[in-house]
C-alpha cells in the first residue's frame, strides 16, 4: 500500500511539474508572440503621429499666418488664411488646422465654413496652447470640446519663441486606430498619462480608467476638459506585475475576467499600450 501511495505521489509531482513547465512555455509564447504584435502596432501608432509632427513648425513660419496675427481685424487676410488652412488640412489628411492669437482666441481655421467652426472660440485652457506660448512644441490628446471627437493635437508657437504672437495647431483623427489591431482573441488598450483609456478594441472600456483614481486626480482631469462627461470609472483592479518583462495580471471589475497583459510605452506621446489576453487562453 505504501509503495502504491509513493508511486501515486511521484506521478502527481511529475504531473504538477509538467503542468508548471507547460504554463511557463505558454507564458513565454505569449510574451514572444504578443510582444511582436504589440511592437508592430506601436510602430504603426508612432508612424501615424510622425506624419504630422513636423507640420505645425512649418506652418508657424508662413508669412500669411504671421500677417494675420499682426493685423487680426484684416478680413481679407483672414479669408486667405482660412482657405490656406483648409487646403493644408485636406492635403495632409488632418482633422483640423487652426491659428490662435496670444490670448487663445481662434482667428482662422480649416473648418471656417462649418456650423461648429473653431473661429472665434478660445482654447487657452488647453495644455498644448500653454506649451506653445512658452516657446515649446506641444502635444496633447483629448476629446474635442466642440466636435466631441477623439483627437491628438500638435501645436507650435508662431513668431519669436521668447514672445510668441500666437499658436498654430494641427489636430489629427484617431477614431480608426482600433481598426489596425489584428490580434485575435485579445484586446488592445491605450491609456494617457492619467491612466484614462482612450483607444480600446473593447468600446465599453473607453474613457474609463485602468485603476481607481483619487478624487483629486479626477477633479484635475475634469478641470482640464480633456474628457467632457466621461465616466472615469476603473475598469480593472490594481495591476500586479509578474516579471521584469512587463507581463501583468489585470482583473476586470465588470464580470471579473482576468487578463495577462504585455505593456509597451510611448514616452514621446505619453501613452501606454497594452495587449490583453484572457488568462483562460494560456492555461494548460
Amino acid at each position: 500500500y505504501s509503495e502504491n501511495s509513493y508511486k501515486k505521489s511521484c506521478l502527481t509531482d511529475e504531473y504538477a511539474e509538467l503542468q508548471s513547465k507547460k504554463l511557463v512555455q505558454l507564458l513565454q509564447d505569449l510574451q514572444d508572440q504578443g510582444r511582436e504584435e504589440l511592437d508592430l502596432y506601436v510602430s504603426h501608432l508612432e508612424g501615424q503621429l510622425d506624419r504630422f509632427a513636423f507640420l505645425p513648425a512649418l506652418l508657424a513660419d508662413d508669412f500669411r499666418l504671421q500677417s494675420l496675427l499682426i493685423a487680426p481685424n484684416n478680413e481679407s487676410q483672414r479669408d486667405r488664411v482660412n482657405q490656406f488652412l483648409w487646403h493644408v488640412n485636406e492635403s495632409a489628411g488632418a482633422l483640423d488646422v487652426y491659428l490662435m492669437d496670444a490670448q487663445g482666441k481662434t482667428l482662422a481655421a480649416s473648418n471656417w465654413q462649418d456650423p461648429l467652426t473653431f473661429v472665434g472660440r478660445n482654447f487657452a485652457f488647453r495644455p498644448y496652447f500653454a506649451e506653445a506660448m512658452h516657446g515649446q512644441a506641444g502635444r496633447y490628446f483629448a476629446l474635442g470640446t466642440t466636435s466631441g471627437r477623439r483627437g491628438y493635437y500638435f501645436s507650435h508657437p508662431v513668431g519669436d519663441s521668447d514672445e510668441p504672437m500666437g499658436v498654430v495647431v494641427v489636430k489629427i483623427d484617431i477614431d480608426g486606430f482600433e481598426k489596425r489591431w489584428r490580434g485575435e482573441g485579445s484586446e488592445l488598450v491605450v491609456s494617457d498619462p492619467d491612466g484614462v483609456v482612450f483607444i480600446s478594441t473593447n468600446a465599453a472600456w473607453r474613457y474609463h480608467t485602468l485603476v481607481q483614481l483619487t478624487s483629486a486626480q479626477i477633479q484635475a482631469i475634469r478641470e482640464s476638459r480633456r474628457y467632457p462627461d466621461a465616466p472615469l470609472q476603473a475598469v480593472f483592479v490594481a495591476p500586479v506585475t509578474t516579471d521584469a518583462d512587463g507581463v501583468e495580471v489585470l482583473q476586470a471589475k465588470a464580470g471579473g475576467s482576468t487578463y495577462l497583459s504585455i505593456l509597451s510605452n510611448m514616452p514621446e506621446a505619453g501613452w501606454q499600450v497594452r495587449l490583453l489576453v484572457p488568462q483562460g487562453l494560456v492555461e494548460p
